[in-house]
């Protein structure tokens, strides 16, 4: 579940394999840019957008399933 800073709230399904890039950059689709917003997860607390874009969904935790805020930086 991703968690935009309007209320928008979006389920992605995206394979374990995917990389976190594939998710920043679905935000930004979504007029988000990664220069003005991060991602983070609540619980527990990380920031994505500071971590490797090459990593897997399933590296970084994501996979089966995480919340995803993004909020501006």
């Amino acid at each position: 579940m991703i968690r935009f800073p309007d209320g928008n709230k979006q389920q992605l399904a995206v394979s374990r394999k995917s990389k976190l890039m594939a998710l920043v950059l679905y935000v930004a689709e979504n007029g988000f840019s990664n220069e003005r917003y991060e991602l983070v997860t609540n619980f527990p607390r990380r920031k994505l957008s500071y971590m490797d874009f090459e990593l897997t969904l399933e590296d970084v935790g994501l996979y089966p399933q995480e919340s995803v805020f993004v909020q501006a930086r």
